[in-house]
């Protein structure tokens, strides 16, 4: 390769554009950095602020019902509703006016019920298969009451709780009518999918607002004495306080047609005798307002993609996923690409909800349900990297966690939106400058160019020109030297010239003398 000759003003131009482009470069990337971190410390504050306000609203509710369920337990109208419901349900007249017979025929048609009514819609919504001896009380009590208040009653299945009395003639209806309007506008008020009044001695369900198939049934003996349900009315049976109230959390409630459930629970006490047990019966569509802020997540700061969910300690969700809300279809698609089990989805899809049925492993949720509050950039249960702010809820004799996501390509928009910025105001500038250094290099050797011109030329030996220059700096110093020295040597030439032209019309005298002398001495020498 040859040697490359540079010129001054390609020199000129690239340090100016190397010394630009470096600059820019570092003041660019420090800027871009800093105001990245910035905009990444404002999403993390955005979605920790989501998710304490959210955590506070959950904590509050459940500690709102904790106190509910107390107060009623201790209302005096509660006390003697549950007095005297216990000893209607146990009066042994209620059955003397119905002969065997009769009874029989209650009997069929509470069975036809739970055939064409309960296990139809129950049988979707579960795995296996079922059958009415897994939920058969088998009692003479519970026959007579769901034939009257389920099977014979008028209302539609979800409606039966309208009726006030079953105009059967018995004590108990006559109860039901007193009490039955007063707690259930007390349910409807505060909104609860179910209360119910239990004796402690038998477990026997004797009232319940909204008659499912567990009204009647014994929670110590009966189908569903191992459910939670069962579970809570227990701890609340075997407890010594009046100030004891129980929780336990969301299982699948076949009665309910296996939705998820939850009950609170604490022990009535008539003085100092403990006499039943009230429990309630958790909506879970509360909370999954709260979660999903009555779905307007844009309005609670989650933008397109971001969300705040519930897990409990079997990692699987407690609130409905917003994804599930929004594109169902291309949410259960996304499932089943990210490997959970085709069944699961299938139920997600078929039940409309994803509490209790998806299970969601990650990092986020591992660490919130150890009792750690982070944010952390993570892949989500549909492996979409996302920033997420986990922490664990305060809710007693409950684990659950937390979790308030966005994601990150949403959630890091501004940063690629300011990388774009940064980038084009480098490039105009440095095309600014480039534009600058072309003028200024221009301006700066164009003089130059003309002194090199000139001496060039005084080199050739002519002394006629000058490079005229009339800065007033050091570029114009030197073209003034440059002028001063071709006139100085015009006077020196002109001088020498001068001289010259002297000595040679001297020597021409000379000559011409010599001449003379040489023709005078031939001529001189001729006449000798």
């Amino acid at each position: 390769m040859g040697n490359l000759k540079l010129t001054m003003r390609t020199k000129l131009l690239a340090a100016l554009l190397v010394s630009s482009v470096l600059g820019m470069g570092i003041v660019g990337t420090l800027s871009f950095y800093s105001a990245e971190n910035m905009i990444e410390q404002d999403v993390s504050n955005q979605l920790v602020s989501v998710r304490e306000i959210k955590a506070r609203q959950v904590e509050n509710y459940f500690g709102f019902i904790r106190k509910q369920v107390l107060t009623f337990s201790q209302d005096q109208m509660i006390i003697d509703a549950m007095r005297e419901f216990k000893a209607a349900y146990h009066d042994a007249s209620m059955l003397d006016n119905v002969s065997p017979e009769e009874l029989a025929k209650y009997e069929e048609k509470v069975k036809s019920y739970y055939r064409s009514e309960y296990l139809t819609r129950l049988q979707p919504n579960v795995d296996d298969k079922r059958n009415l001896d897994q939920y058969w009380p088998g009692e003479a009590q519970s026959t007579y009451l769901q034939y009257h208040y389920l099977a014979n009653n008028p209302n539609a299945t979800g409606e039966k709780h309208n009726l006030d009395y079953a105009e059967d003639g018995s004590y108990y209806s006559e109860l039901h009518a007193k009490y039955h309007p007063i707690i259930r506008s007390y349910l409807q008020n505060f909104g609860y999918y179910d209360i119910f009044l239990v004796d402690p001695e038998t477990g026997h369900i004797v009232y319940t607002v909204f008659k499912e198939v567990d009204y009647s049934t014994s929670l110590l003996t009966g189908p569903y004495a191992n459910t939670n349900f069962g579970k809570a009315f227990k701890d609340a049976r075997a407890a010594n306080s009046p100030d004891f109230v129980k929780l336990v959390d969301f299982e699948p409630y076949d009665p309910s047609y296996a939705a998820p459930a939850s009950f609170i629970a604490s022990p009535i006490y008539d003085g100092d005798k403990k006499i039943g047990v009230l429990l309630f019966q958790m909506p879970i569509e509360e909370i999954n307002s709260v979660m999903t802020g009555n779905k307007s997540w844009k309005g609670d700061g989650l933008g397109e993609s971001g969300e705040t969910y519930l897990v409990g300690a079997d990692q699987k969700m407690r609130s409905i996923s917003r994804f599930l809300v929004e594109k169902p279809d291309e949410y259960l698609k996304v499932l089943q690409q990210s490997g959970y089990d085709s069944k699961v989805v299938d139920k997600i899809g078929r039940m409309g909800t994803s509490i209790l049925l998806q299970e969601i492993r990650t990092e986020g949720v591992k660490n919130a349900l150890k009792g750690n509050s982070n944010v952390e950039l993570i892949k989500d249960y549909r492996g979409v990297d996302v920033l997420s702010a986990y922490s664990p809820l305060h809710i007693e004799d409950v684990n659950w966690a937390i979790i308030s996501e966005k994601d990150g390509e949403e959630a890091f928009a501004e940063v690629q939106t300011l990388m774009w910025q940064v980038f084009m105001i480098s490039v105009i500038i440095i095309a600014a400058v480039a534009l600058f250094a072309f003028f200024f290099t221009r301006t700066f050797i164009t003089p130059i160019k003309a002194a090199v011109k000139t001496t060039q030329i005084v080199a050739e030996g002519d002394l006629t020109e000058l490079i005229n220059n009339k800065q007033s700096d050091e570029i114009g110093d030197l073209a003034n030297s440059i002028d001063d020295m071709v006139v100085n040597l015009r006077q020196i030439v002109g001088n020498v010239q001068n001289v010259a032209s002297g000595v040679t019309s001297n020597s021409e005298q000379v000559s011409a003398t010599a001449e003379a002398i040489s023709q005078g001495a031939t001529e001189q020498a001729a006449t000798a």
